[in-house]
C-alpha cells in the first residue's frame, strides 16, 4: 500500500536526519527528507503531500542539470522532477550529490545516466567533507600560452585549434577534453559534459584540439580577458603535473 502522509512536511521529529529543497522547472518546491530511516519526498502545497520513496533516478539534460524522478514503492507511480534553482552548475550539482547521499543511506535504490557525474558514488567520506571539497581545476605551471585571431568581424565564432605540448606518440586521448572559458574559475566539473564538444586530433606525436570558440572569444584584440583553456582527462594518481581538471593555459587574442 503506498505510504501517503498529509501535513508532515514541516515535522521536527528527532528521527529527521537531513532535508534537501529545490525548485522545479514548474515553479513547484520539492522536499525530500529522511524520516526514521526512510526518504521521503513531499510537495509544498498546503496541505503538504508526501510519499515514501523506493528509488531515485539521476539524469542529466545538460552540463550539471540534473532531472530527478521519483518511485514511490508498491506502484508504478513516479514523480519527475527537473532541477530548476538552483541553477544548472555547481550548486546544482552539490545539491544532487546530498541527494544522492541521503538516498544510499536510507538504502533507497539509486539508478540513472547522471550517476557518472556525482562524486558521491565513489566516495565514503562525510557530506561536509565531499562539500567541502573544491570543484575547480588545478593550475598547471607554466601556462601555456594559445594564440588566436581576435575575429572581430566574424558573425559567428567558429571553432579553433589549441595545440597541446608534450610527447602523445602511443597516448590513448580516450576521455580527454579541452575547451576555451571565460576565466580560470570557469574551469571546474560542470565544464564538460558526458560527451567531449571538441575533437581531439594526433599527429605525428602531437595532440591539438578542435574545439568550439564561445562567443566571448569575439573581441578586439587588446581588451582586458582572462580567458583561459581548460583540460580534462583521466585522474593518474602521483602523475607529475598530472590529469583530471587543469588549467592549462591562457589565450591570447590577436588580430589577424
Amino acid at each position: 500500500m503506498l505510504d501517503v502522509v498529509v501535513g508532515e512536511a514541516n515535522a521536527t521529529s528527532s528521527q529527521e536526519q537531513s532535508q534537501v529543497t529545490f525548485v522545479d522547472e514548474d515553479g513547484d518546491e520539492n522536499r525530500i527528507s529522511t524520516v526514521k530511516g526512510q526518504v521521503r519526498w513531499c510537495s509544498a502545497q498546503q496541505p503538504p503531500t508526501c510519499h515514501t520513496l523506493k528509488q531515485l533516478q539521476f539524469d542529466l539534460r545538460g552540463k550539471c542539470r540534473f532531472e530527478v524522478s521519483f518511485r514511490q514503492p508498491e506502484t508504478e507511480n513516479v514523480l519527475v522532477s527537473v532541477i530548476a534553482r538552483p541553477a544548472p552548475g555547481l550548486e546544482q550539482r552539490d545539491l544532487a550529490e546530498r541527494l544522492l547521499r541521503m538516498a544510499r543511506g536510507s538504502g533507497v535504490e539509486v539508478a540513472g545516466d547522471g550517476l557518472w557525474a556525482l562524486r558521491t558514488m565513489n566516495s565514503t567520506g562525510s557530506d561536509e567533507e565531499l562539500l567541502g571539497q573544491l570543484h575547480q581545476a588545478r593550475v598547471h605551471e607554466p601556462l601555456i600560452q594559445f594564440s588566436l585571431p581576435s575575429d572581430e568581424s566574424a558573425e559567428k565564432p567558429g571553432r579553433a585549434q589549441l595545440r597541446i605540448p608534450g610527447q602523445w606518440k602511443g597516448v590513448n586521448t580516450t576521455g580527454f577534453c579541452a575547451a576555451i572559458v571565460e576565466r580560470p574559475e570557469d574551469c571546474h566539473s560542470c565544464t564538460f559534459g558526458r560527451e567531449c564538444d571538441a575533437r581531439a586530433l594526433q599527429r605525428n606525436g602531437t595532440l591539438t584540439f578542435d574545439v568550439p570558440r564561445p562567443d566571448f572569444t569575439i573581441a578586439a584584440a587588446g581588451l582586458a580577458h582572462n580567458h583561459s583553456v581548460c583540460f580534462k582527462g583521466p585522474p593518474m594518481e602521483g602523475a607529475e603535473p598530472g590529469f583530471g581538471l587543469l588549467v592549462i593555459g591562457r589565450v591570447e587574442l590577436v588580430r589577424s
